[in-house]
C-alpha cells in the first residue's frame, strides 16, 4: 500500500536528508530512497534533491546510476520549472564515458522533448551526432525515433543519419532496425526527392530479413508508402502522411514501483512485484477511527506470588519473601525444616513469658526496617482471630529474626537454631535471644556492606550472580560520557567541548571510487576455436566483494551457435605464487544467441603475470589467461595538496621515475591531458593551488602500497615533466611508459 496516498508530503520534508543515498546500502535500498527523495521533490527543495542527484552520477553501481536519472527525468517532467535545467544537465551527460550512462541520458531526453520541443533543436541536433558512439539499442533506438518524429527541425542532417543506419543495417538489433524503417518511411513521406532510393533499399534489406517482425513491417510500411499498380487510390495510401506523422502525446514517466502498491514496504514481495509464498495483506482501513483508549497499554504490576503451602503470617512477612532467591543451599526439604522450627518456637514463647518479653525489647530498639516491619505485622495480626493473635505476633518476631540469621550465616546458623529452640529452659531462651539479637545487627551491617562490595563472602557463604542482578538499592555511578545528539552525528560523537584536535597532514587520506570505467573489452576466447562460444573480458574498476586485494574482471560470455551450452564453470586454477582468483557463479544454460556475465575477483598480487585457469563448458575445458594492464591493478585514493607532498617527499630517491613527454599537438588542454590518465590508471586527480602542475594519488589493489604521478605542465606547452613515486619499481616503471605513450598520442 503506498504511503503517499495517505500522509502529506509535509510530514516527511524536514527530515529530507535522512533519505540520502549512503554508499553502504544495497541496490535495492537506494532504489526505495531515491522514490522517497522523488516524491518529496517540490518548487522549494527541488534545488537541494537534484544537487544531490548529481553525486549519484558518479556510483560505480549501474543500475543505481540509471535509476538516478529516471528520477531526475521525472522531477523535471513533475516540476515545469527546472525542466530546462534537467535537460541541460542531462545533456552534459551525453559526453560521459561510461556508456550506460549515455544510454540512459539519451532515452530520458527523448521522454523530455515529447513533452516540450519548442527551443530545443540544438539538442536533437547533439544527439544526432552521437550515433556513431554509442552501440546501447535502446539508445539508438531513440536518437532515431527523435529524428523521424522532428524530421522538420533537422532537415539537413536527418538523411545523412539514414545513410549511415542503412550501411549497418543488417549488424543492428532488431528494435534498431524497425527504427530505420520508421525513419526511412518519415523522410519519404517529409523529403521524397532526396530519400525515395534511400527508403526503397532499406524496404529490400528488411524484406529478407532473418526476424519476421521486421518483415512484416517493412510489408505494411511498403504497401502505404508505395502503393503496388492499380492501388493508388487506395485510402490508406493517400492517409500515410498523417497516420505516420500524427501527433503523439508526450509519454507519463511513472515511478518503477506504480505497480507494486498492493504489497508492503521492505517485503520480498514488494522487492520482486509479486506475491511470495506467505505474504499476509495488511488489513484494510476501517470505517469509523477506533477509540483512542486502546492505545492506552498498563504496566503490569510487578507481585511476588503467594505460598500456598504455609500460613498467611508467614508467606506475607517481608524477612521471609527473598529467601528463595537469596538462598543458594534453599532446597523443598530446608523450608519443610524452617515450618516445623518456627512452629516449635511459637510452642516455647508460649510457655516462657520471659523470653518473648527481652525479645520485645530488643525489637524496640532496633532500626527503623524493623519498626516498619512491625507495623504491618500488626495490621495482620488484627485481621486474624482473637485466640490467635498473641501467639501470631510473637512467633512473627521470633521467625522475622530467624530468618535474617539465616541469610547471613548459612546452613550452620539454622542447625545451631534449631539445636537451641528445643531446649526449652528460660536461661538458654534468654541467652539466645540476646545473642540473637546482637548477630542481627552485625550481619545486617554486614549485608549491607556485601551490596556494595560486590562478590564478597558473608557467613561463609559467596554471593552469587543473581545476587549482584537484584541489588538495584544504590544508583549506578555517574559516567562522563556525551549524549546522544542527532545533531552532532550520533552517539559516537564527542560533545564540542571535547572534540578531538586536528588531524596531522598525511592522515585524511580515504580510498575514492573510480573516475573512468573502462567499455573496451578484451577477447579470451574466440568462437571460431570454442564451436560457437565467445569469451570476452572487462576491468570494471571497482572493489570485489570477496576481497578488498581483488581485482573486479567483468566476463561476457556469447553464443553464436545454434545449441544450448551448458554448465559454465571455472576449472583447474593456474597461478603464480601469491596470487588468488575467486570464481564467478556458475552458468547452467546459455541459450543460443545469449550473453551473460560473471565476475572474477583476482588478486594479482601487484604483478603483470597472467591469471591463467580452465573455463569448462558443455564438457569441454578451454585454456584461458587474463592479464591486467599496470593501471588496473590500482586503486585511487582522495587526498589533500599536503598529504601528497608529505608523502611524496617520502618515496624519493629508487622510489622515484621521472621523464619528459611531449604530446603532438602544440599546446593541449589541461582536460585532455587528465582524461588520459584517468583511462590508463585508476587514479584521482589531488586539486592543487597551481595551475601549471597536476597530481594524481592512489595504491595498489593488493599490497596497498602508494602510488603518486605528477605532471608539470611548460609554458610553452609542448614537453612536459612525469614523475612517479612507488616504493614498487615494476609498477613505477611501467605506468611512467604507459602515460609517457598516452599524452604523445593527445
Amino acid at each position: 500500500m503506498n504511503l503517499w496516498h495517505f500522509l502529506p508530503q509535509d510530514i516527511f520534508e524536514p527530515y529530507l536528508k535522512s533519505f540520502f543515498v549512503r554508499s553502504s546500502d544495497p541496490t535495492h535500498i537506494k532504489s526505495l530512497k531515491l522514490e522517497v527523495l522523488t516524491n518529496l521533490a517540490t518548487d522549494t527543495n527541488i534545488a537541494v534533491i537534484l544537487r544531490e542527484f548529481q553525486t549519484y552520477i558518479g556510483s560505480s553501481d549501474k543500475e543505481f546510476v540509471a535509476a538516478t536519472i529516471q528520477a531526475i527525468g521525472r522531477c523535471a517532467s513533475n516540476i515545469r520549472e527546472v525542466t530546462d535545467t534537467c535537460l541541460s544537465g542531462l545533456v552534459t551527460l551525453l559526453s560521459n564515458r561510461d556508456e550506460s550512462v549515455v544510454g540512459e541520458s539519451v532515452v530520458v531526453i527523448r521522454k523530455l522533448l515529447q513533452s516540450e520541443t519548442v527551443g530545443h533543436k540544438d539538442i536533437i541536433r547533439h544527439m544526432a551526432r552521437l550515433v556513431d558512439k554509442i552501440k546501447i539499442p535502446m539508445a539508438r533506438a531513440s536518437i532515431l525515433w527523435l529524428l523521424g518524429e522532428y524530421c522538420d527541425k533537422v532537415p539537413k542532417i536527418a538523411p545523412d543519419v539514414l545513410r549511415k543506419m542503412a550501411k549497418t543495417f543488417t549488424a543492428e538489433d532488431d528494435i534498431v532496425k524497425l527504427q530505420i524503417l520508421t525513419l526511412a518511411t518519415k523522410l519519404y513521406l517529409t523529403n521524397p526527392k532526396q530519400t525515395r532510393l534511400l527508403c526503397q533499399y532499406v524496404y529490400n534489406l528488411a524484406k529478407y530479413d532473418t526476424n519476421y517482425d521486421i518483415r512484416d513491417r517493412a510489408r505494411l510500411t511498403r504497401a502505404l508508402v508505395f502503393p503496388p499498380q492499380g492501388h493508388e487510390d487506395n485510402k490508406l495510401a493517400k492517409h500515410a502522411k498523417k497516420i505516420f506523422l500524427a501527433t503523439k502525446p508526450p509519454p507519463v514517466q511513472q515511478s518503477s514501483f506504480k505497480d507494486r502498491d498492493q504489497f508492503q514496504l521492505s517485503t520480498l514481495s514488494h522487492l520482486i512485484n509479486a506475491r511470495a509464498t506467505g505474504y499476509q495483506d495488511l488489513p484494510d482501513f476501517p470505517a469509523e477511527a477506533a477509540d483512542p483508549s486502546v492505545r492506552c497499554v498498563e504496566v503490569p504490576a510487578i507481585f511476588a506470588p503467594e505460598n500456598h503451602h504455609r500460613p498467611a503470617y508467614q508467606s506475607r512477612s517481608k524477612p521471609k519473601k527473598p529467601e528463595s532467591f537469596y538462598s543458594d543451599e534453599s532446597s523443598p526439604g530446608d523450608e519443610s525444616d524452617e515450618e516445623s522450627e518456627s512452629d516449635s518456637e511459637s510452642d516455647s514463647s508460649d510457655s516462657s513469658s520471659s523470653g518473648s518479653s527481652d525479645e520485645d525489647d530488643e525489637d524496640e530498639s532496633g532500626s527503623d526496617d524493623e519498626e516498619d516491619d512491625e507495623e504491618d505485622e500488626e495490621e495482620e495480626e488484627q485481621q486474624q482471630p482473637k485466640g490467635k493473635k498473641k501467639g501470631g505476633s510473637t512467633s512473627v518476631k521470633k521467625h522475622s529474626g530467624k530468618c535474617e540469621a539465616t541469610q547471613a550465616s548459612g546452613t550452620e546458623d539454622s542447625d545451631t537454631s534449631s539445636t537451641s529452640s528445643s531446649d526449652s529452659s528460660s536461661e538458654d531462651d534468654s541467652e539466645s535471644s540476646s545473642n540473637s539479637s546482637e548477630e542481627e545487627i552485625t550481619k545486617k551491617k554486614s549485608k549491607a556492606e556485601t551490596a556494595k562490595g560486590g562478590d564478597r563472602q558473608v557467613g561463609g557463604s559467596k554471593r552469587s550472580n543473581l545476587d549482584l542482578l537484584l541489588d538495584l538499592e544504590d544508583s549506578p555511578p555517574a559516567m562522563d560520557t556525551p549524549l546522544l545528539t542527532p545533531s552532532l552525528g550520533g552517539l559516537l560523537t564527542p560533545s564540542p567541548s571535547s572534540q578531538p584536535p586536528a588531524l596531522p597532514p598525511g592522515a585524511s587520506i580515504q580510498p575514492a571510487s573510480a573516475k573512468f570505467i573502462p567499455v573496451t573489452k578484451q577477447e579470451l576466447l574466440n568462437r571460431i576455436n570454442s564451436g560457437g562460444l565467445t569469451v570476452a573480458c572487462r576491468f570494471t574498476r571497482s572493489p570485489h566483494l570477496y576481497s578488498p586485494r581483488m581485482t573486479s574482471v567483468e566476463l561476457s560470455f556469447t553464443n553464436s551457435g545454434a545449441e544450448e551450452i551448458k554448465d559454465i564453470s571455472v576449472g583447474a586454477k593456474k597461478l603464480a605464487p601469491g596470487m588468488a582468483l575467486h570464481e564467478f557463479a556458475g552458468i547452467t544454460v546459455l541459450a543460443p544467441g545469449a550473453t551473460l556475465c560473471g565476475t572474477l575477483g583476482i588478486d594479482f598480487n601487484d604483478t603483470t603475470q597472467p591469471a591463467a585457469f580452465d573455463l569448462v563448458a558443455g564438457g569441454r575445458t578451454f585454456n584461458l589467461s587474463v592479464t591486467a594492464p599496470v593501471g588496473e591493478l590500482l586503486m585511487p585514493l582522495a587526498m589533500t595538496e599536503a598529504d601528497f607532498n608529505l608523502n611524496q617527499s617520502k618515496l624519493k630517491g629508487m622510489n622515484e621515475l621521472s621523464g619528459l613527454v611531449s604530446a603532438s599537438t602544440s599546446q593541449p588542454a589541461t582536460s585532455v591531458i587528465v582524461d588520459k590518465i584517468y583511462e590508463i590508471a585508476n587514479l584521482l586527480q589531488v586539486q592543487t593551488s597551481s595551475s601549471t602542475s597536476l597530481k594524481f594519488g592512489g595504491q595498489t589493489a593488493s599490497g596497498k602500497a602508494l602510488v603518486l604521478v605528477s605532471v608539470l605542465l611548460s609554458e610553452s606547452g609542448q614537453e612536459s615533466s612525469v614523475t612517479v613515486n612507488c616504493e614498487k619499481l615494476v609498477i613505477s616503471s611501467m605506468l611512467l611508459k604507459e602515460i609517457q605513450s598516452a599524452v604523445k598520442k593527445i
